[in-house]
Protein backbone atom coordinates (compact mmCIF):
# COMPACT_ATOMS: atom_id res chain seq x y z
CA UNK A 1 0.00 0.00 0.00
CA UNK A 2 2.81 2.40 0.83
CA UNK A 3 4.48 1.75 -2.54
CA UNK A 4 1.20 2.35 -4.40
CA UNK A 5 0.62 5.57 -2.45
CA UNK A 6 4.09 6.93 -3.24
CA UNK A 7 3.70 6.11 -6.95
CA UNK A 8 0.28 7.79 -7.02
CA UNK A 9 1.59 10.96 -5.35
CA UNK A 10 4.57 11.22 -7.72
CA UNK A 11 2.34 10.64 -10.74
CA UNK A 12 -0.09 13.32 -9.53
CA UNK A 13 2.72 15.84 -9.05
CA UNK A 14 4.08 15.13 -12.53
CA UNK A 15 0.63 15.70 -14.06
CA UNK A 16 -0.28 18.83 -12.12
CA UNK A 17 3.06 20.63 -12.00
CA UNK A 18 4.50 20.30 -15.48
CA UNK A 19 2.39 18.17 -17.82
CA UNK A 20 4.23 15.85 -20.23
CA UNK A 21 7.49 17.71 -19.83
CA UNK A 22 7.34 17.10 -16.08
CA UNK A 23 6.81 13.35 -16.42
CA UNK A 24 9.78 13.14 -18.80
CA UNK A 25 12.16 15.01 -16.51
CA UNK A 26 10.95 13.26 -13.36
CA UNK A 27 11.69 9.91 -15.01
CA UNK A 28 15.05 10.97 -16.44
CA UNK A 29 16.36 12.54 -13.24
CA UNK A 30 15.16 9.53 -11.23
CA UNK A 31 17.70 7.38 -13.07
CA UNK A 32 20.54 9.66 -11.90
CA UNK A 33 19.98 9.67 -8.12
CA UNK A 34 22.50 7.42 -6.28
CA UNK A 35 20.63 6.92 -3.01
CA UNK A 36 22.24 3.52 -2.46
CA UNK A 37 25.65 5.20 -2.69
CA UNK A 38 24.62 7.73 -0.05
CA UNK A 39 23.27 4.92 2.13
CA UNK A 40 26.40 2.81 1.76
CA UNK A 41 29.00 5.47 2.54
CA UNK A 42 27.39 8.43 4.30
CA UNK A 43 23.91 8.04 5.80
CA UNK A 44 21.93 5.07 7.04
CA UNK A 45 18.79 5.65 5.00
CA UNK A 46 15.49 3.89 5.70
CA UNK A 47 15.02 0.87 3.47
CA UNK A 48 11.88 2.33 1.85
CA UNK A 49 13.68 5.57 0.93
CA UNK A 50 16.26 3.70 -1.14
CA UNK A 51 13.45 2.67 -3.50
CA UNK A 52 12.53 6.30 -4.20
CA UNK A 53 14.28 6.57 -7.63
CA UNK A 54 12.52 3.44 -8.88
CA UNK A 55 9.18 4.64 -7.51
CA UNK A 56 9.69 8.08 -9.07
CA UNK A 57 10.34 6.45 -12.45
CA UNK A 58 7.19 4.34 -12.15
CA UNK A 59 5.19 7.38 -11.03
CA UNK A 60 6.41 9.33 -14.05
CA UNK A 61 5.39 6.42 -16.27
CA UNK A 62 1.88 6.42 -14.79
CA UNK A 63 1.65 10.18 -15.34
CA UNK A 64 2.80 9.78 -18.92
CA UNK A 65 0.17 7.08 -19.49
CA UNK A 66 -2.52 9.52 -18.34
CA UNK A 67 -1.16 12.46 -20.30
CA UNK A 68 -0.41 10.54 -23.50
CA UNK A 69 -2.53 7.36 -23.61
CA UNK A 70 -1.67 4.59 -26.10
CA UNK A 71 -4.36 5.84 -28.48
CA UNK A 72 -2.37 9.06 -28.85
CA UNK A 73 1.14 7.58 -28.67
CA UNK A 74 0.80 3.86 -29.53
CA UNK A 75 3.36 1.44 -28.19
CA UNK A 76 5.09 -0.88 -30.68
CA UNK A 77 3.97 -4.49 -30.58
CA UNK A 78 7.42 -6.10 -30.68
CA UNK A 79 8.63 -5.09 -27.20
CA UNK A 80 5.16 -5.75 -25.75
CA UNK A 81 5.05 -9.29 -27.12
CA UNK A 82 8.64 -9.98 -26.02
CA UNK A 83 7.92 -8.68 -22.51
CA UNK A 84 4.76 -10.80 -22.27
CA UNK A 85 6.80 -13.84 -23.28
CA UNK A 86 9.32 -13.12 -20.48
CA UNK A 87 6.44 -12.73 -18.03
CA UNK A 88 4.82 -15.96 -19.22
CA UNK A 89 8.02 -17.95 -18.62
CA UNK A 90 8.29 -16.40 -15.14
CA UNK A 91 4.67 -17.35 -14.36
CA UNK A 92 5.18 -20.95 -15.45
CA UNK A 93 8.41 -21.13 -13.42
CA UNK A 94 6.55 -19.75 -10.39
CA UNK A 95 3.82 -22.36 -10.75
CA UNK A 96 6.30 -25.23 -11.10
CA UNK A 97 8.55 -24.10 -8.23
CA UNK A 98 5.76 -22.75 -5.97
CA UNK A 99 7.50 -19.38 -5.62
CA UNK A 100 5.79 -16.64 -3.64
CA UNK A 101 3.77 -13.93 -5.45
CA UNK A 102 5.96 -11.29 -3.81
CA UNK A 103 9.08 -12.88 -5.28
CA UNK A 104 7.45 -12.89 -8.71
CA UNK A 105 6.59 -9.19 -8.53
CA UNK A 106 10.02 -8.17 -7.24
CA UNK A 107 11.81 -10.29 -9.86
CA UNK A 108 9.89 -8.63 -12.71
CA UNK A 109 10.52 -5.04 -11.63
CA UNK A 110 13.00 -4.65 -14.47
CA UNK A 111 10.14 -4.90 -16.99
CA UNK A 112 8.11 -2.40 -14.95
CA UNK A 113 10.98 0.10 -15.00
CA UNK A 114 11.48 -0.43 -18.74
CA UNK A 115 7.86 0.33 -19.65
CA UNK A 116 7.73 3.27 -17.23
CA UNK A 117 10.76 4.76 -18.99
CA UNK A 118 9.25 3.96 -22.38
CA UNK A 119 5.98 5.71 -21.53
CA UNK A 120 7.77 8.79 -20.19
CA UNK A 121 9.90 9.11 -23.31
CA UNK A 122 7.05 8.56 -25.74
CA UNK A 123 4.94 11.14 -23.93
CA UNK A 124 7.67 13.66 -24.77
CA UNK A 125 7.21 13.14 -28.53
CA UNK A 126 6.73 16.59 -30.04
CA UNK A 127 8.46 18.24 -27.08
CA UNK A 128 11.92 16.76 -27.51
CA UNK A 129 12.99 14.94 -30.66
CA UNK A 130 15.28 11.92 -30.57
CA UNK A 131 18.44 13.92 -31.17
CA UNK A 132 17.67 16.33 -28.36
CA UNK A 133 17.08 13.44 -25.98
CA UNK A 134 20.45 12.09 -27.05
CA UNK A 135 21.98 15.46 -26.18
CA UNK A 136 20.42 15.18 -22.70
CA UNK A 137 22.08 11.78 -22.27
CA UNK A 138 25.47 13.15 -23.25
CA UNK A 139 25.03 16.05 -20.85
CA UNK A 140 24.25 13.65 -18.01
CA UNK A 141 27.34 11.63 -18.91
CA UNK A 142 29.58 14.70 -18.86
CA UNK A 143 28.25 15.65 -15.43
CA UNK A 144 28.68 12.08 -14.16
CA UNK A 145 32.29 12.07 -15.36
CA UNK A 146 32.88 15.33 -13.52
CA UNK A 147 31.49 13.77 -10.35
CA UNK A 148 33.94 10.89 -10.84
CA UNK A 149 36.87 13.32 -10.80
CA UNK A 150 35.55 15.02 -7.66
CA UNK A 151 35.08 11.65 -5.96
CA UNK A 152 38.58 10.58 -6.93
CA UNK A 153 40.29 13.53 -5.21
CA UNK A 154 38.02 13.38 -2.14
CA UNK A 155 36.36 10.18 -0.91
CA UNK A 156 38.04 7.91 -3.49
CA UNK A 157 41.67 8.55 -2.63
CA UNK A 158 42.02 5.43 -0.50
CA UNK A 159 38.86 3.64 -1.70
CA UNK A 160 38.64 3.73 -5.50
CA UNK A 161 35.37 1.77 -5.38
CA UNK A 162 33.72 5.01 -4.29
CA UNK A 163 34.30 6.54 -7.74
CA UNK A 164 30.90 5.83 -9.27
CA UNK A 165 29.73 9.15 -10.73
CA UNK A 166 25.96 9.69 -10.56
CA UNK A 167 25.32 6.03 -9.77
CA UNK A 168 25.67 3.65 -6.86
CA UNK A 169 27.88 0.99 -8.45
CA UNK A 170 31.05 1.17 -10.52
CA UNK A 171 29.70 -1.41 -12.99
CA UNK A 172 26.67 0.78 -13.68
CA UNK A 173 28.70 3.95 -14.22
CA UNK A 174 30.89 1.96 -16.61
CA UNK A 175 27.84 0.93 -18.63
CA UNK A 176 26.40 4.44 -18.81
CA UNK A 177 29.70 6.09 -19.69
CA UNK A 178 30.20 3.48 -22.41
CA UNK A 179 26.72 4.35 -23.72
CA UNK A 180 27.66 8.03 -23.91
CA UNK A 181 30.91 7.19 -25.73
CA UNK A 182 28.98 5.00 -28.17
CA UNK A 183 26.39 7.72 -28.75
CA UNK A 184 28.95 10.44 -29.48
CA UNK A 185 31.00 8.17 -31.75
CA UNK A 186 27.89 7.08 -33.67
CA UNK A 187 27.15 10.70 -34.57
CA UNK A 188 30.81 11.55 -35.17
CA UNK A 189 31.47 8.81 -37.74
CA UNK A 190 28.52 10.18 -39.70
CA UNK A 191 29.94 13.72 -39.59
CA UNK A 192 27.54 15.02 -36.97
CA UNK A 193 27.49 16.31 -33.42
CA UNK A 194 25.04 15.52 -30.63
CA UNK A 195 23.75 19.01 -29.96
CA UNK A 196 26.70 21.22 -29.08
CA UNK A 197 28.81 18.36 -27.72
CA UNK A 198 32.08 17.78 -29.58
CA UNK A 199 33.33 14.20 -29.84
CA UNK A 200 36.95 15.33 -29.53
CA UNK A 201 36.22 16.63 -26.03
CA UNK A 202 33.51 14.30 -24.76
CA UNK A 203 35.12 10.94 -25.61
CA UNK A 204 38.49 11.61 -23.88
CA UNK A 205 36.64 13.10 -20.90
CA UNK A 206 34.48 9.99 -20.53
CA UNK A 207 37.38 7.57 -21.06
CA UNK A 208 39.55 9.31 -18.45
CA UNK A 209 36.67 9.20 -15.97
CA UNK A 210 36.80 5.42 -16.30
CA UNK A 211 40.57 5.35 -15.99
CA UNK A 212 40.56 7.11 -12.62
CA UNK A 213 37.89 4.78 -11.23
CA UNK A 214 38.33 1.17 -10.22
CA UNK A 215 37.28 -0.02 -13.69
CA UNK A 216 39.49 -2.87 -14.89
CA UNK A 217 36.60 -4.05 -17.09
CA UNK A 218 36.77 -0.78 -19.03
CA UNK A 219 39.62 -2.16 -21.15
CA UNK A 220 37.80 -5.07 -22.83
CA UNK A 221 34.54 -3.13 -23.19
CA UNK A 222 36.22 -0.07 -24.70
CA UNK A 223 38.05 -2.41 -27.05
CA UNK A 224 34.74 -4.00 -28.03
CA UNK A 225 33.22 -0.57 -28.75
CA UNK A 226 36.07 0.56 -30.99
CA UNK A 227 36.21 -2.76 -32.83
CA UNK A 228 32.46 -2.51 -33.48
CA UNK A 229 32.82 0.95 -35.01
CA UNK A 230 35.82 -0.12 -37.09
CA UNK A 231 33.69 -2.90 -38.57
CA UNK A 232 30.37 -1.08 -38.97
CA UNK A 233 31.34 2.54 -39.66
CA UNK A 234 31.30 3.63 -43.29
CA UNK A 235 33.82 6.42 -42.86
CA UNK A 236 36.54 7.80 -40.59
CA UNK A 237 37.96 4.34 -39.89
CA UNK A 238 41.57 5.53 -39.89
CA UNK A 239 40.69 8.28 -37.42
CA UNK A 240 38.85 5.72 -35.30
CA UNK A 241 41.85 3.40 -35.27
CA UNK A 242 44.31 6.10 -34.25
CA UNK A 243 41.87 7.57 -31.69
CA UNK A 244 41.19 4.18 -30.15
CA UNK A 245 44.89 3.34 -29.92
CA UNK A 246 45.74 6.72 -28.38
CA UNK A 247 42.89 6.63 -25.85
CA UNK A 248 43.61 3.01 -24.97
CA UNK A 249 47.27 3.76 -24.30
CA UNK A 250 46.42 6.87 -22.27
CA UNK A 251 43.83 4.97 -20.24
CA UNK A 252 46.25 2.16 -19.48
CA UNK A 253 48.97 4.59 -18.43
CA UNK A 254 46.67 6.57 -16.13
CA UNK A 255 45.12 3.45 -14.62
CA UNK A 256 48.48 1.77 -14.11
CA UNK A 257 49.99 4.87 -12.52
CA UNK A 258 47.11 5.08 -10.04
CA UNK A 259 46.83 1.41 -9.16
CA UNK A 260 50.23 -0.23 -9.56
CA UNK A 261 51.14 0.76 -6.03
CA UNK A 262 47.90 -0.68 -4.68
CA UNK A 263 48.29 -3.96 -6.55
CA UNK A 264 51.95 -4.35 -5.56
CA UNK A 265 50.91 -3.88 -1.95
CA UNK A 266 48.46 -6.80 -2.26
CA UNK A 267 50.65 -9.15 -4.32
CA UNK A 268 54.08 -9.43 -5.88
CA UNK A 269 52.82 -8.39 -9.29
CA UNK A 270 51.67 -4.96 -10.38
CA UNK A 271 48.42 -4.28 -12.19
CA UNK A 272 49.98 -3.97 -15.64
CA UNK A 273 51.62 -7.38 -15.19
CA UNK A 274 48.43 -8.98 -13.89
CA UNK A 275 46.18 -7.52 -16.59
CA UNK A 276 47.80 -9.60 -19.32
CA UNK A 277 48.12 -12.75 -17.21
CA UNK A 278 45.71 -15.59 -18.01
CA UNK A 279 46.06 -16.89 -14.45
CA UNK A 280 44.99 -13.48 -13.09
CA UNK A 281 41.96 -13.28 -15.39
CA UNK A 282 40.92 -16.82 -14.50
CA UNK A 283 41.24 -16.06 -10.79
CA UNK A 284 39.32 -12.77 -11.25
CA UNK A 285 36.28 -14.49 -12.73
CA UNK A 286 36.37 -17.98 -11.21
CA UNK A 287 38.53 -17.67 -8.10
CA UNK A 288 40.95 -20.20 -6.74
CA UNK A 289 40.10 -23.88 -6.61
CA UNK A 290 38.87 -23.66 -3.02
CA UNK A 291 38.08 -19.94 -2.87
CA UNK A 292 35.31 -18.69 -5.18
CA UNK A 293 34.18 -15.81 -2.99
CA UNK A 294 35.16 -12.15 -2.92
CA UNK A 295 36.51 -10.60 0.31
CA UNK A 296 32.98 -9.30 0.97
CA UNK A 297 31.59 -12.84 0.88
CA UNK A 298 29.91 -12.85 -2.55
CA UNK A 299 30.50 -15.38 -5.30
CA UNK A 300 32.86 -14.27 -8.03
CA UNK A 301 31.18 -13.56 -11.36
CA UNK A 302 32.24 -16.70 -13.18
CA UNK A 303 31.63 -18.80 -10.10
CA UNK A 304 28.08 -17.38 -9.85
CA UNK A 305 27.31 -18.51 -13.41
CA UNK A 306 28.82 -21.96 -12.86
CA UNK A 307 26.99 -22.39 -9.55
CA UNK A 308 23.64 -21.33 -11.04
CA UNK A 309 24.03 -23.87 -13.84
CA UNK A 310 24.94 -26.65 -11.41
CA UNK A 311 21.85 -25.87 -9.35
CA UNK A 312 19.48 -26.31 -12.31
CA UNK A 313 21.12 -29.14 -14.26
CA UNK A 314 19.63 -31.84 -12.06
CA UNK A 315 16.39 -32.20 -14.06
CA UNK A 316 14.92 -31.11 -17.37
CA UNK A 317 12.30 -28.99 -15.62
CA UNK A 318 14.75 -26.90 -13.62
CA UNK A 319 17.09 -26.71 -16.60
CA UNK A 320 14.29 -25.20 -18.66
CA UNK A 321 12.53 -23.11 -16.00
CA UNK A 322 15.10 -22.58 -13.23
CA UNK A 323 14.39 -22.58 -9.52
CA UNK A 324 11.65 -19.97 -9.65
CA UNK A 325 11.37 -16.15 -9.78
CA UNK A 326 13.32 -14.56 -6.95
CA UNK A 327 15.43 -17.66 -6.28
CA UNK A 328 18.64 -15.60 -6.48
CA UNK A 329 17.19 -12.50 -4.81
CA UNK A 330 18.70 -11.13 -1.59
CA UNK A 331 15.85 -8.68 -1.09
CA UNK A 332 14.92 -7.76 2.48
CA UNK A 333 11.22 -7.59 1.51
CA UNK A 334 9.24 -10.33 3.25
CA UNK A 335 8.75 -13.25 0.87
CA UNK A 336 11.04 -11.87 -1.84
CA UNK A 337 14.28 -13.58 -0.79
CA UNK A 338 15.35 -16.75 -2.56
CA UNK A 339 16.81 -20.08 -1.42
CA UNK A 340 19.80 -19.90 -3.76
CA UNK A 341 20.75 -16.48 -2.40
CA UNK A 342 20.75 -17.85 1.14
CA UNK A 343 22.96 -20.79 0.18
CA UNK A 344 25.23 -18.89 -2.23
CA UNK A 345 25.52 -15.15 -1.45
CA UNK A 346 25.98 -13.09 -4.61
CA UNK A 347 24.70 -15.76 -6.99
CA UNK A 348 22.42 -13.20 -8.64
CA UNK A 349 25.10 -10.55 -9.17
CA UNK A 350 25.42 -11.43 -12.89
CA UNK A 351 22.52 -11.28 -15.34
CA UNK A 352 23.37 -14.69 -16.79
CA UNK A 353 23.45 -16.40 -13.38
CA UNK A 354 20.26 -14.61 -12.32
CA UNK A 355 18.34 -15.75 -15.41
CA UNK A 356 19.63 -19.32 -15.26
CA UNK A 357 18.94 -19.65 -11.55
CA UNK A 358 15.44 -18.14 -11.65
CA UNK A 359 13.90 -18.93 -15.05
CA UNK A 360 16.36 -21.36 -16.66
CA UNK A 361 17.27 -21.54 -20.31
CA UNK A 362 13.74 -20.67 -21.47
CA UNK A 363 13.93 -17.42 -19.51
CA UNK A 364 17.38 -16.73 -20.92
CA UNK A 365 16.10 -17.28 -24.46
CA UNK A 366 13.11 -15.00 -23.78
CA UNK A 367 15.49 -12.30 -22.52
CA UNK A 368 17.65 -12.63 -25.64
CA UNK A 369 14.49 -12.51 -27.74
CA UNK A 370 13.63 -9.19 -26.15
CA UNK A 371 17.04 -7.87 -27.21
CA UNK A 372 16.60 -9.34 -30.70
CA UNK A 373 13.31 -7.46 -31.11
CA UNK A 374 15.21 -4.19 -30.63
CA UNK A 375 18.11 -5.32 -32.81
CA UNK A 376 15.96 -6.24 -35.82
CA UNK A 377 12.99 -3.88 -35.65
CA UNK A 378 10.33 -3.26 -38.27
CA UNK A 379 9.55 -0.04 -40.12
CA UNK A 380 12.98 1.57 -39.90
CA UNK A 381 13.52 2.34 -43.57
CA UNK A 382 14.13 6.01 -42.79
CA UNK A 383 16.28 5.49 -39.70
CA UNK A 384 19.37 7.74 -39.75
CA UNK A 385 22.68 5.90 -39.90
CA UNK A 386 23.93 7.35 -36.60
CA UNK A 387 20.85 6.09 -34.75
CA UNK A 388 21.25 2.62 -36.27
CA UNK A 389 24.90 2.50 -35.17
CA UNK A 390 23.96 3.62 -31.67
CA UNK A 391 21.15 1.09 -31.36
CA UNK A 392 23.30 -1.84 -32.50
CA UNK A 393 26.25 -0.88 -30.29
CA UNK A 394 24.06 -0.53 -27.17
CA UNK A 395 22.51 -3.94 -27.73
CA UNK A 396 25.97 -5.42 -28.27
CA UNK A 397 27.01 -3.99 -24.90
CA UNK A 398 23.82 -5.36 -23.35
CA UNK A 399 24.64 -8.90 -24.49
CA UNK A 400 28.30 -8.51 -23.48
CA UNK A 401 27.19 -7.40 -20.01
CA UNK A 402 25.31 -10.68 -19.46
CA UNK A 403 28.49 -12.19 -17.99
CA UNK A 404 29.64 -9.13 -16.06
CA UNK A 405 26.97 -7.67 -13.81
CA UNK A 406 23.21 -7.59 -13.21
CA UNK A 407 21.79 -4.60 -15.07
CA UNK A 408 18.16 -5.60 -15.49
CA UNK A 409 17.04 -3.84 -12.29
CA UNK A 410 18.92 -0.57 -12.87
CA UNK A 411 16.78 2.49 -13.76
CA UNK A 412 19.42 3.90 -16.14
CA UNK A 413 19.53 0.59 -18.02
CA UNK A 414 15.75 0.74 -18.43
CA UNK A 415 16.00 4.34 -19.66
CA UNK A 416 18.71 3.59 -22.23
CA UNK A 417 16.93 0.52 -23.60
CA UNK A 418 13.58 2.31 -23.70
CA UNK A 419 15.24 5.08 -25.69
CA UNK A 420 15.95 2.54 -28.43
CA UNK A 421 12.31 1.61 -28.89
CA UNK A 422 11.21 4.81 -30.70
CA UNK A 423 14.17 4.26 -33.01
CA UNK A 424 13.27 0.62 -33.47
CA UNK A 425 9.66 1.50 -34.20
CA UNK A 426 10.61 4.17 -36.68
CA UNK A 427 9.13 6.96 -34.54
CA UNK A 428 10.76 10.27 -35.31
CA UNK A 429 10.00 13.80 -34.27
CA UNK A 430 7.91 15.97 -36.55
CA UNK A 431 9.98 17.76 -39.22
CA UNK A 432 11.02 21.25 -38.12
CA UNK A 433 8.96 24.13 -39.33
CA UNK A 434 10.58 26.00 -42.17
CA UNK A 435 10.03 29.55 -43.39
CA UNK A 436 8.21 29.91 -46.69
CA UNK A 437 7.68 33.09 -48.63
CA UNK A 438 4.23 33.25 -50.17
CA UNK A 439 2.21 35.95 -51.89
CA UNK A 440 1.31 37.52 -48.58
CA UNK A 441 4.82 37.52 -47.18
CA UNK A 442 6.76 35.18 -44.94
CA UNK A 443 4.78 32.35 -43.40
CA UNK A 444 5.42 29.04 -41.74
CA UNK A 445 4.91 25.83 -43.66
CA UNK A 446 5.26 22.45 -42.01
CA UNK A 447 3.67 19.06 -41.80
CA UNK A 448 -0.08 18.79 -41.85
CA UNK A 449 -0.16 17.22 -38.36
CA UNK A 450 1.75 19.35 -35.86
CA UNK A 451 1.86 18.79 -32.13
CA UNK A 452 1.10 21.82 -30.06
CA UNK A 453 4.63 21.89 -28.70
CA UNK A 454 6.31 21.60 -32.11
CA UNK A 455 6.90 25.34 -32.24
CA UNK A 456 8.79 25.22 -28.96
CA UNK A 457 12.26 26.70 -29.59
CA UNK A 458 13.76 23.64 -27.89
CA UNK A 459 12.63 21.44 -30.79
CA UNK A 460 14.91 23.07 -33.34
CA UNK A 461 17.05 20.64 -35.37
CA UNK A 462 20.58 19.96 -34.19
CA UNK A 463 23.44 21.26 -36.29
CA UNK A 464 25.83 19.17 -38.27
CA UNK A 465 29.48 19.52 -37.37
CA UNK A 466 31.75 21.27 -39.77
Amino acid sequence: MLVAAVVAVLAYLAIVLADRRGSFWLAFLATLVPLEYVDRYFLDLPSALKWLPELALVGAGVAALVLAPPARAPLPRGPLVAALLCLLVALVSKAVNHSSPVALVVSQRGLVLFFAALLAQRAATGLYDVERRHAFLVGAGVVSAGVCFVQRVTVGRSEPDRVTGLFSLGEVVLFFHLCVIVLVLAYWVEGRRVGRWRAGLVVPWMVLSLAIGNQEAAFPYLGLVFVYFLVRARRRRVALLTTGAALGAATLLVFAALYDTQYRGESERGFTDSLFSWAYLQRYFLGERHDVYTPSGDLLRGAAVVTAYREIEGSGTTLALGRGPGATSESAIAGAGGPLAVQYPGIGRVTLSLLLGEVGFLGLLAHLGFVLVLLRPRNVAGEPAEQRLYREAILLLTVAYLVYVRLVYEPIFAWVLAGLVPLAAGVRAEPPLRPHTGPSGPSIKGPSRIHEASIDPESRPLRRSS
